[in-house]
């Protein structure tokens, strides 16, 4: 008798573990795809501002001046005087 009330109550604990299992499962699958929609955002986003990264990189090499022209400059203007 003491068998078959061990055997009970083995597997009643067995089907509830099981059943926190399956909800922790469930739970970690749904963070996994909240995770998965975020990231999925964010690299959406990334890529929005690479076009405007190009745009400002694009900008910046149009207006910059050779670096090598300023110094000429000033060792003309130290000769010059």
């Amino acid at each position: 008798m003491q068998g078959a009330q061990d055997s009970s109550t083995f597997e009643a604990d067995r089907a509830r573990l099981i059943a926190d299992i399956k909800i922790g499962l469930s739970q970690v699958i749904t963070n996994v795809t909240i995770l998965s929609k975020n990231l999925d955002t964010i690299n959406t986003i990334g890529q929005e501002f690479d076009q405007l990264a190009g745009l400002w990189k694009h900008f910046h090499s149009t207006f910059r001046f050779p670096v090598e022209d300023e110094d000429d400059e000033e060792e003309q203007i130290t000769y010059g005087s």
